[in-house]
């Protein structure tokens, strides 16, 4: 068979199975972060169901904390989707298809819902704590996009509530690129959770709370609510139509943080993955536990190919204009940047080596690194170029 009739049979095939295959969401249960102490940290393991095709996983996480009579919380922009320091699921194969911090998942949401057209917020948009005065006294604008606060009452056992998805599916409506067949007895497939363990702190942006020195924000107990999206197989026609290019597709959320190379006037460059169709990627930057609003501390981004070609440029001004029209008018929180590439995908095989040049306006020795989170997509089993396949 050429490759012309797999994709137009996988096509086929993703159709009769979004028009066929009932919608399910399944409630996995409430699991208790174990290893949680008076600061934070703790872990969740939780083990999906192998049942039908995955299209994604929503999370619920609830803090439970007391608030000191003294507590002043501040919102930081990582704020309050940092309370998830690592996200993890992984497949039967140990194939990690997200990887990345809660405020990296938030960033790629934030494009995802801008391209599905969920509106300025959709599946990014969070509920968080203690809600408990009007609306309008529970919001801030960091700029122009109205982020949840933390709670400034005090309290015993104040409940802090905030919702993730992380996607399996690319568009599990209309595109099963990415989604997982675990219709299977054989294998596990679990998500991973690391809470941040550091809830408090008198200055950086790392912190869930930043407060006072006189302050106080205790962790009682953390505990994850956890939903399962996924198409329940049936048979048409005496077969069951699965789209096989869709499921031999992964679609792969990874993050890093880099430390090395940044300088002022200096351009530090960030390597794509190799063999990857780039989708999206996230950037922020923590100059000495702070960033910076408007413009922030970066002066321009450099697209490069092969070391010399420079298919991009942007100052942090026109890169912030360009992110404001994607996300429908609205802005990401300070210091962070978002680099669209989803209706015209890098090819990172076919253009060599990748990289994003960020030249930094200001440097400060301290807690300072870019947080860099890649959206791609890979076709299981392609072989790295240079490479042996067996090797």
């Amino acid at each position: 068979m050429s490759a012309d009739e797999l994709i137009a049979q996988n096509r086929q095939m993703r159709a009769l199975a979004l028009a066929m295959f009932p919608r399910c969401r399944k409630q996995l249960g409430s699991f208790n972060a174990v290893g949680v102490s008076d600061t934070g940290g703790g872990s969740a393991r939780i083990k999906l169901y192998n049942v039908g095709l995955g299209l994604g996983v929503l999370v619920e996480v609830v803090a439970l904390v007391d608030i000191g009579t003294a507590a002043t919380s501040i919102v930081s922009p990582q704020s309050p989707w940092n309370m998830v320091s690592r996200f993890r699921l992984t497949d039967y194969d140990n194939t990690d298809r997200i990887n990345t911090t809660g405020y990296g998942l938030y960033l790629i949401s934030r494009r995802r819902d801008a391209e599905q057209d969920r509106g300025a917020a959709g599946l990014a948009d969070a509920y968080f704590g203690a809600l408990t005065a009007a609306p309008g006294n529970n919001t801030v604008s960091q700029p122009n996009y109205i982020m949840p606060k933390t709670p400034v009452a005090t309290g015993t056992n104040v409940e802090l509530r905030l919702m993730y998805y992380l996607p399996l599916a690319y568009d599990p409506e209309n595109d099963l690129r990415g989604a997982v067949l675990m219709q299977t007895a054989l294998g596990e497939m679990y998500l991973n959770i690391d809470f941040n363990n550091v809830f408090q702190a008198a200055t950086g942006v790392d912190s869930v709370f930043r407060t006072s020195n006189s302050s106080t924000v205790t962790v009682n107990s953390i505990t994850v609510n956890v939903w399962q999206d996924y198409l329940l197989l049936q048979a048409v026609g005496g077969q069951t139509p699965l789209p096989q290019l869709d499921l031999l597709t992964v679609y792969e959320l990874n993050e890093m943080q880099t430390t090395d190379n940044i300088a002022v006037g200096q351009g530090k460059l960030i390597s794509f993955p190799n063999v990857r169709s780039v989708k999206s990627m996230g950037l922020y930057y923590v100059n000495n536990g702070t960033m910076a609003a408007d413009i922030g501390d970066i002066s321009r981004f450099r697209l490069v190919v092969n070391g010399n070609n420079i298919l991009q440029e942007n100052s942090a001004r026109s890169q912030l204009v360009t992110q404001r029209r994607l996300l429908r008018g609205t802005d990401l929180p300070a210091g962070t940047y978002i680099f669209d590439s989803s209706t015209r995908p890098i090819e990172t095989a076919m253009y060599g080596n990748v990289q994003m040049e960020v030249t930094p306006s200001a440097y400060t020795a301290g807690v300072t690194y870019m947080g860099v989170v890649f959206e791609s997509m890979y076709t299981k089993g392609s072989a790295l170029p240079g490479m042996n396949q067996s090797s």
